[in-house]
């Protein structure tokens, strides 16, 4: 069971009492905790950046657009404007911004199914599953271009896509481990801690 509910937020500056005004509040940007192992993580990160080359003339934001109601990586695409030929203002989707450079392993990004039951919410009890999985792209990454906004098997690490490249290595032992395209949580932590 986690020790403090997903919705505790702690304030930018811990140091700093938290602003008794309301606009004070609506002033002060809030954060989650970040459980120590991450912040290791994350300094590990900052050490060893990936070897990734300037964006060219594509500085501006680019966002990965999901449907509501897909599945299995139908109808997700990348774009830099609003105006693509692909959204419909008459239906429903969510557009995120894309993350650059994002987490790499093997130059391949990577996303992280990470199983939880939430058994109550009040009190919140919330337990985690201690295995999970990883799914990875099967292209290496290069950041986002106007040439390769297209190239799904770079830039989006869903199976149902992915396992359609000649790249795609399914991993053969059952424990999930080894260089394929999906691994264990448990090789996940191993390769981005150790």
């Amino acid at each position: 069971m986690l020790g403090e509910p997903a919705s505790a937020l702690l304030p930018d500056d811990p140091s700093k009492p938290p602003a008794s005004t309301k606009e004070g509040e609506r002033e002060s940007r809030r954060k989650p905790p970040v459980p120590s192992r991450f912040a290791e993580v994350r300094q590990k990160r900052e050490k060893s950046k990936p070897n990734i080359e300037k964006k060219e003339e594509f500085e501006y934001k680019i966002f990965i657009v999901k449907p509501e109601c897909e599945s299995q990586g139908k109808g997700i695409f990348l774009t830099r404007t609003w105006e693509h030929k692909e959204i419909d203002l008459s239906y429903r989707m969510v557009a995120q911004h894309y993350i650059d450079p994002p987490y790499l392993i093997d130059n391949l990004k990577f996303d992280l199914r990470i199983y939880v039951l939430l058994y109550g919410i009040n009190p919140m009890k919330i337990y985690l599953f201690e295995e999970g999985l990883a799914r990875f792209a099967t292209e290496p990454y290069e950041a986002p271009t106007k040439n390769n906004l297209n190239a799904v098997y770079m830039h989006l690490t869903n199976y149902a896509i992915n396992k359609n490249n000649d790249n795609y290595v399914q991993n053969d032992n059952e424990q999930g481990e080894g260089d394929g395209h999906k691994r264990s949580l448990t090789q996940i932590y191993r390769d981005i801690v150790f």
